[in-house]
Parts: structure tokens; C-alpha cells; sequence
């Protein structure tokens, strides 16, 4: 649903930056192009999230269920709607952002895991998570980390061999 609004809203853009719907006074170009801007990245984003959930779907139908656990590891940045979690599984460990609304139940865990079941795609990505029987809606898909490459060091101390 939200790809579709998206993809209308941004289609409604376009025509205003055409001045084929015109508002009321004329709009100076910049503002225009700016708005034909804003248009084509909105539907660009809603293409982005129907080919997500489309792959989401897929994924439930015969991508390779890997159980194991997730953990809830904050928001994304200023925005308090997104959340980030890891789901860990026989040593690896995949990093995505979904949907806070449906992921409240794990902020409000005790623990800081919970167990889960993981859908990969063919290219072992993940791109389906349901997290203690709930179904998390993805925003992005899930790529795989390595924790111990996570984050280069800040320097190399020099050893003479």
C-alpha cells in the first residue's frame, strides 16, 4: 500500500512541475524543477519498496528458512519510526532496518534476543524476518556483517616481524 501511494503522489508532482495543472499564479522554473525532482524520487522510492516487498514474497515462498535469533539494536539515524536489528544464525550475522510499529514487541523484551525465523533469497539475503511469531515488515533488506570487520581500527601499530 505504501509503494502504491508513493508512486501516485509522485506521479501527481509531475503535472505540477509540468505546468499542466496550474495552481493559481505561474511557478518560477526553479520551484518547478525542484518539484519534478521531488516527484521522479518519490516514485523511484516506491518502485524501490514494491520490488522489496515482492522479493519479501518470494522469499516466503521458497527462499531457505534459517531459524535463529534477533536483536533489537536502536532507530535509524533521527528517525524514530525505523528500527535496526541483527539476526544472528550459526555464526553469521545479517543487519536490517524494519518498521518500528511492528517491531515494539521487541524494545519492550526483558531479554535482549529473541528467537526468530529468517527468510534468504537466492543470493543469501535477507528479506523476510518473523521475530517471536510476529511478522516484521522490512525497509531495507538484510546484509549480511562480520563483526570482527565491522569497524577498521582507528590505527595499525607497526611490528617488525
Amino acid at each position: 500500500m505504501r509503494a502504491i501511494l508513493a508512486i501516485l503522489v509522485g506521479a501527481a508532482l509531475l503535472p505540477v512541475a509540468g505546468e499542466l495543472i496550474v495552481l493559481g499564479n505561474p511557478v518560477p522554473l526553479p520551484i518547478r524543477i525542484g518539484i519534478g525532482l521531488l516527484g521522479v524520487i518519490t516514485i523511484m522510492a516506491g518502485l524501490y519498496h514494491a520490488r522489496l516487498r515482492l522479493r519479501r514474497s518470494a522469499a516466503y515462498r521458497n527462499g531457505l528458512a534459517l531459524a535463529g535469533r534477533v536483536a533489537f539494536e536502536g532507530t535509524q539515524g533521527e528517525e524514530a519510526d525505523v528500527a535496526r536489528i541483527l539476526f544472528s544464525a550459526g555464526g553469521r550475522h545479517w543487519r536490517m532496518t524494519v518498521d518500528r510499529r511492528g517491531a515494539e514487541h521487541l524494545i519492550e523484551r526483558p531479554s535482549n534476543t529473541v528467537p526468530a525465523i529468517a527468510w534468504l533469497g537466492k543470493n543469501d539475503i535477507v528479506y523476510a524476518i518473523d521475530a517471536d511469531g510476529r511478522s516484521l515488515l522490512p525497509i531495507s533488506p538484510g546484509r549480511e556483517v562480520n563483526p570482527a570487520n565491522s569497524a577498521p581500527p582507528l590505527y595499525q601499530r607497526n611490528q617488525k616481524v
